[in-house]
């Protein structure tokens, strides 16, 4: 019997293990008790493994070795490859799209509280909480890996799963697997929004970040032609639109300005100004970005009867047939221009929004102490049934902010 008659496409769970840029690894957190778990003494392969005639099996029972067997056999005679998939790669587990806006630079306390809000600070954002999962520890920075060189590194770590080497990079520097590409490789769809000309660029956009996404028409300005001056003006038409297209993407990321992140803009180049929506490095910036957020959001509706043209008046949130999750991430723990600072635990706020995400009725909040970007990422991947990328293999799912 040849070796070509031999030849099976494994797709096969296996356990933690490292990682780096160029040999990825398979890993599943799945509940899926009933897939078929197959045993090699080999190791460093990629995920979707090319075993030929010598593979060792795990006691199952009689009626699948039977099976199995018919299948090995008529494979053999016929050269044709048997594939075995997990089924979370057909179902997704809590969401089947989900909408990640990404702020900046804000301690934990002053924009959540302990987990339920602040008032003073962000009304908004305490409105949201009563529908919402939140886990006051993340912490920003790693917490059994440190993530280096943020604002970029955290943008970088929350997406391919390794931080960067250096705090400026250019666009498409990055030549890694990402989680966009991961997304794609397996038929589902992405789009990211930089508001405005995307002032930041790379730092703060993932998609211009990766060599394999950075001139994809997927990641978008919201204004191309606007310069960097002004950018306090919100500009999220297209990112709407696509909401409340009858087929929006699975995974939308909208990157705003630093006029509305929390972060502050310059002054002296007129980036920002300081307004109900709008900050400078000096400005009230949580309040700005909370009421930005409501903007964006509800408009001048609420959470329960957005307004029209708000994100969650959209398709994308009210359209029965999907099961739609919305992430606030900010990408890490920083002094505010108010003059907050951060513990030692690098507590950084995070707010997870969706039809299958935990309440907080009686003030539940997650009492996780080892979530951090590594989680986040590694809780998208196991929903979708995809493999892990690299420090992210060694991360828990967030599990318990859903129902």
């Amino acid at each position: 019997m040849s070796r070509q008659s031999n030849k099976y496409n494994i797709e096969f769970q296996r356990g933690r293990s490292g990682n780096n840029d160029t040999r990825e690894r398979s890993h599943h957190n799945t509940p899926n008790s009933e897939r078929l778990r197959w045993w090699r003494g080999l190791s460093g392969y990629r995920s979707d493994v090319h075993s030929y005639y010598y593979l060792a099996m795990q006691p199952i029972t009689a009626l699948a070795s039977a099976a199995i067997l018919s299948i090995m056999l008529f494979t053999a005679a016929a050269t044709t490859q048997v594939t075995i998939l997990n089924t979370t790669t057909i179902s997704p587990l809590q969401f089947d799209h989900m909408l990640i806006v990404a702020m900046e630079n804000s301690p934990y306390g002053p924009v959540m509280g302990t987990g339920t809000g602040n008032a003073t600070n962000a009304p908004f954002i305490q409105s949201l909480l009563a529908f919402s999962a939140t886990a006051p520890h993340y912490d920003s920075f790693g917490y059994s890996t440190p993530i280096s060189n943020c604002s970029t590194g955290c943008y970088a770590a929350l997406t391919s799963g390794n931080d960067t080497n250096t705090v400026n990079i250019t666009a498409g520097s990055l030549r890694r697997s990402n989680i966009f590409d991961r997304l794609t490789g397996a038929g589902l769809t992405w789009k990211g929004f930089c508001e405005d000309s995307c002032p930041e660029g790379a730092s703060h956009f993932p998609p211009f970040q990766y060599s394999d996404t950075y001139q994809s028409p997927n990641a978008i300005k919201t204004c191309p032609g606007c310069g960097y001056q002004h950018s306090w003006i919100a500009n999220y038409t297209l990112l709407t639109r696509e909401l409340n297209s009858t087929s929006p993407a699975n995974l939308v990321w909208f990157t705003p300005t630093d006029c509305h992140n929390m972060h502050g803009g310059d002054i002296a180049t007129s980036e920002c100004v300081n307004n109900s929506i709008s900050c400078t490095s000096s400005g009230a910036c949580i309040q700005a970005g909370d009421s930005y957020l409501e903007q964006l959001l509800v408009g001048i509706g609420t959470i329960t009867n957005p307004a029209p043209g708000s994100a969650l008046s959209t398709r994308f949130f009210k359209n029965p047939a999907f099961r739609p999750a919305l992430l606030l991430w900010w990408d890490e723990c920083a002094e505010s221009s108010q003059g907050y600072h951060c513990n030692s635990g690098n507590d950084t706020p995070n707010l997870l929004y969706g039809t299958n995400v935990n309440t907080h009725i009686n003030h539940i909040v997650s009492t996780a102490v080892n979530y951090d970007e590594y989680a986040v990422l590694r809780t998208i991947e196991t929903n979708w049934g995809l493999n892990c990328l690299r420090k992210d293999c060694d991360a828990p799912s967030m599990t318990d902010f859903f129902h």
